[in-house]
């Protein structure tokens, strides 16, 4: 009786080695993590351009409502910090005010939240019956002592008591934005009650001052 003898697989058909294997898949896992690395890169970075995008709106908007609001103004206060927030008010004359009434406009920087909060009451009643509405978020803090805030003083060098505020934004991570805006009260003069500067760089007379206007 014959015997059959099975010809050896040729070396096509034996299929990938232990060793061949193991490469092939190291080689592919170098290929994932460079690729899911490329992707979370891309992501990041288009998330960081649309929050950027955001905030310098954001910014420019709220910096638009406060210059509609201090370019009226009569009066100035220069900046405060208390208990780690940053306030400065203005007071705008009935003549000058839409509402008709002499009021108080007032700004609080709170470096705890990195926000900036407005809120108005009329001039004479508690500061507390005006209601606080955040106009500004994410803003990264600064070394300045009333970061955001500055006022200039109306003088030798400017007919007018002026606003200034300078904002950083971006991510943590990075160098940040710093947006600024200077608006003048027209209203005001160096006469201008506020215009004062006591001992510890504060209005000597500040206007719109009340018991519970810096909480």
């Amino acid at each position: 009786m014959a015997v059959r003898v099975m010809p050896r697989p040729s070396r096509e058909d034996a299929g990938l080695t232990l060793v061949e294997l193991i490469v092939a898949l190291g080689l592919f896992t170098l290929f994932l993590s460079i690729l899911v690395g490329g992707i979370v890169g891309f992501t990041r970075a288009t998330t960081d351009a649309r929050i950027d995008a955001q905030t310098s709106s954001a910014v420019g908007a709220a910096m638009k409502r406060v210059d509609k609001s201090v370019r009226y103004a009569n009066a100035v206060n220069y900046p405060v910090v208390v208990s780690g927030k940053t306030y400065v008010e203005w007071q705008t004359d009935a003549v000058s005010a839409p509402s008709g009434v002499t009021t108080c406009t007032q700004l609080r920087y709170t470096a705890a939240t990195g926000t900036i909060a407005l809120r108005t009451w009329v001039a004479g009643a508690a500061a507390s019956t005006g209601t606080w509405n955040v106009i500004l978020s994410n803003i990264r803090g600064a070394a300045t002592a009333t970061y955001p805030f500055q006022v200039i003083s109306a003088g030798a060098n400017s007919n007018y008591q002026g606003l200034v505020m300078s904002v950083v934004t971006g991510p943590a991570a990075a160098a940040g934005t710093t947006t600024s805006s200077t608006v003048y009260a027209k209203n005001s003069s160096s006469n201008s009650t506020s215009n004062t500067v006591n001992g510890s760089g504060e209005s000597q007379n500040p206007v719109c001052k009340t018991s519970d206007y810096h909480p």
